[in-house]
């Protein structure tokens, strides 16, 4: 099997299993704090984290691309393109930043901080610049909830984290990685 069929075939898979996360785990999205209710934990992107550690940054965030575009159809939402877009930006600067720091360190652990620091920094930037935008809200009122917004975005990449890292040391022997 040639090196672009390969990774077709691993890039379809892990989009797969991260639809299958969102339908199957609907039940478990869940606000973390009450402030923010339109905040709500879900496990996609842990297939994101895995696969810039196995597979490299761009896969990662081509994954996060095909979850994106997918999940506009599969699962619309009111608040229309918004959530997929953030969805997009908060797995993307993790993928980018986690995937490129583990193939210069070699350390799943290291590079999964790092990932973690980079989607919560862009996150602030990206909820300051794009949500009074898509909301129709004062920039106020979201610095109000920036506190919220941050530690939302640092639990929710945390946990998607640790499951991705377990995942990782369990089948890198597996893979071959």
């Amino acid at each position: 099997m040639s090196a672009n069929t390969k990774k077709i075939v691993r890039i379809g898979l892990l989009t797969a299993i991260s639809i299958v996360l969102l339908y199957a785990l609907r039940p478990l999205h869940v606000s973390i704090f009450a402030a923010t209710p339109f905040l709500k934990y879900d496990a996609a992107f842990v297939t994101v984290f895995f696969a810039c550690l196995a597979f490299g940054a761009l896969d990662g965030v081509l994954l996060t691309l095909l979850i994106c575009v997918l999940q506009i159809f599969l699962f619309p939402s009111s608040s229309g393109l918004y959530g997929p877009l953030m969805d997009f930006l908060a797995g993307a600067s993790f993928a980018l930043a986690a995937g490129l720091a583990f193939h210069a360190i070699k350390k799943d652990w290291a590079a999964l901080l790092i990932g973690i620091i980079s989607s919560v920094v862009v996150m602030g930037f990206a909820n300051l610049l794009i949500t009074p935008a898509f909301m129709g809200v004062p920039t106020s009122a979201v610095i109000k909830l920036m506190g919220f917004i941050l530690a939302f975005n640092l639990i929710k990449a945390g946990i998607n984290s640790v499951i991705a890292f377990v995942a990782f040391r369990l089948l890198k022997r597996i893979l071959t990685i």
